[in-house]
């Protein structure tokens, strides 16, 4: 999906004028006013805990960006990824910033923001393994990914022998290591808590295989809310943060 991009000193201050407005309008320009962000704060580099239990990572830094351009404060609600969508509906937090792809059985559940990033799934396999080099050689092998996730969809969708499901992508990376599956597939950009077990022992191969793009989860009918969001995200993506942000955890420009 093509974005528009604004450019200007001017479309920018106007656009932000527009965002500021809208808010003050709700009535979420309140000080006090704070937006619960919910998020499985353990999957680097999108959302993590840092050596002082801080959660940081580029979904933390976009929605403290937004919460800037909505004028609220903004509170990280860490949650474990089989409860998120539930947790969210039950008005434990307002949304959901957790690396989160957009898709049709999602979204009967909750309403997605505009997309904020594009990923996609990859395979790994061990260091020396010369028999899977994509992912079309994956059929009939035993695979491993983690519950819950896109990961799972686009391992049936290969028509592989096994599927192993684990909580968490390391858990995978260790079965696979472990000899008990023939790959992993997940994201394109995750990257290790630790990757020390792993240094020299796994790899990537081939290109990614699918096209996903992330949104902002809020509950069905927060209507005002979603515009809100996704008046921001364009907000700091005219006036240049959203690149920053992409740069500075990805090491490149956003593509859009």
């Amino acid at each position: 999906m093509r974005l528009l991009r604004f450019t200007g000193k001017s479309t920018t201050a106007v656009l932000i004028g527009i965002v500021l407005a809208a808010f003050a309008w709700s009535g979420l320009t309140v000080s006090a006013e704070t937006l619960r962000v919910g998020s499985e704060v353990d999957y680097p580099p999108f959302e993590y805990f840092d050596e002082t239990g801080t959660a940081v990572g580029f979904d933390i830094d976009i929605v403290h960006a937004i919460g800037r351009i909505m004028g609220v404060e903004i509170e990280i609600v860490n949650a474990p990824w089989g409860e998120i969508i539930p947790r969210l509906i039950r008005d434990e937090y307002d949304l959901i910033a957790s690396a989160m792809t957009i898709t049709q059985e999602r979204a009967k559940l909750v309403d997605f923001s505009e997309p904020y990033f594009t990923n996609g799934q990859i395979v790994v396999v061990r260091t020396g393994e010369s028999g899977i080099q994509s992912a079309a050689d994956l059929r009939d092998k035993n695979v491993a990914v983690k519950a819950g996730t896109t990961s799972v969809d686009a391992a049936l969708e290969l028509d592989v022998a096994n599927i192993l499901t684990f909580a968490q992508v390391e858990e995978a990376y260790h079965s696979l290591l472990a000899g008990e599956v023939d790959a992993v597939i997940h994201d394109q950009f995750f990257v290790p808590t630790d990757p020390e077990p792993f240094a020299g022992r796994i790899r990537t191969v081939g290109e990614p295989f699918t096209l996903e793009y992330y949104g902002f989860a809020v509950k069905k009918g927060r209507t005002d809310l979603l515009q809100g969001i996704n008046d921001a995200l364009a907000a700091i993506k005219a006036d240049g943060t959203y690149e920053r942000i992409h740069t500075k955890w990805f090491g490149i420009e956003p593509s859009y």
